[in-house]
C-alpha cells in the first residue's frame, strides 16, 4: 500500500495577472507555491500541457485551477479536453470563477469539472478561499501522480 502522498503541482489558468499572483501569494505552504505553474490563456494552457507531454523536464500538473473567463478558448471546450485527451485525462479541474450564474455552474459540472469555487472580489476573502482550496485539494486530497501513470502502469 502506498503511504507517500504525491506532491501537488497545480496549474493555474487565469487571465487576470493580479488574481494569479494573489493565488500564489495566498498559499501558506511555500513548497506548494514553488510547484505552481501559471498561464494566462487557453492557448498558453494547451501549449504548456503539450510541452509537459513532450519534455521530461516539464513539471506535469496534477491539479488545474481554471478561471473560465479566458481569452482565446471556450471554457467548455477546455474542460472537455481534460476528460477526452489521454495525456491530460485524470487531472482534477477546479473551476475558480467570480461568475455565480447557476447555468454556468451546472455547465461546469456537466463538462466534468471536479469542483466549482466562487472567486471572491474582496482580497481577504480571496486569500481565505485559496487557503481553503489548499487545505482541501493540496493538503488533504490525494492527487494523481504527476507522471500520469495509473496504478496498472506502475
Amino acid at each position: 500500500m502506498r503511504t507517500d502522498r504525491p506532491q501537488a503541482y497545480p496549474l493555474v489558468i487565469d487571465s487576470n495577472v493580479d488574481d494569479a499572483r494573489l493565488f500564489l501569494d495566498a498559499l501558506e505552504n511555500k513548497t506548494t507555491a514553488n510547484g505552481v505553474s501559471i498561464v494566462s490563456s487557453g492557448t498558453e494552457a494547451l501549449d504548456f500541457l503539450r510541452r509537459c507531454v513532450e519534455e521530461p523536464d516539464c513539471v506535469r500538473p496534477n491539479l488545474v485551477v481554471l478561471d473560465i473567463d479566458l481569452p482565446g478558448m471556450d471554457w467548455q471546450t477546455r474542460l472537455d479536453r481534460f476528460d477526452t485527451d489521454p495525456d491530460w485525462r485524470g487531472i482534477p479541474v477546479l473551476v475558480f470563477s467570480d461568475r455565480i450564474d447557476e447555468d454556468v455552474i451546472a455547465q461546469s459540472y456537466a463538462h466534468l469539472a471536479n469542483a466549482y469555487v466562487r472567486k471572491p472580489s474582496d482580497r481577504d476573502e480571496f486569500v481565505d478561499v485559496v487557503r481553503t482550496i489548499e487545505t482541501c485539494w493540496i493538503d488533504t486530497v490525494w492527487l494523481p501522480p504527476r507522471d500520469g501513470t495509473s496504478a496498472e502502469d506502475r
